[in-house]
């Protein structure tokens, strides 16, 4: 129960970066949007530690299990990337519109 307490805590606290994001001297929703992504996908590799160290996950698949996160996330934030230039290219520059 207290990592489900700790992982909730973690997700206000991420919630709290949306200020910041906000707050970018940017006028692209993309840049905000992607910021947003980054910080929230990162922000749960802790959670995601936590929770496999209560599984009794030994230190080599945890480190594994972290590195297939954040190589698969990374390839997938490119592709959203690539996404939104895409559109752009298309005339639709992904905004909020």
């Amino acid at each position: 129960m207290i990592a489900e307490i700790l992982a909730i805590l973690v997700g206000i606290g991420l919630h709290q970066t949306r200020h910041i994001i906000d707050n970018l001297h940017t006028d692209s929703a993309v840049v905000k949007r992607l910021s947003s992504y980054g910080v929230g996908y990162i922000g749960i590799l802790p959670v995601l530690i936590m929770f496999l160290i209560m599984l009794g996950v030994d230190r080599e698949t945890r480190t594994k299990v972290a590195l297939a996160y954040l190589g698969s996330g990374t390839m997938t934030g490119i592709g959203v990337f690539i996404g939104y230039v895409l559109e752009s290219l298309g005339g639709n520059d992904g905004g909020d519109n």
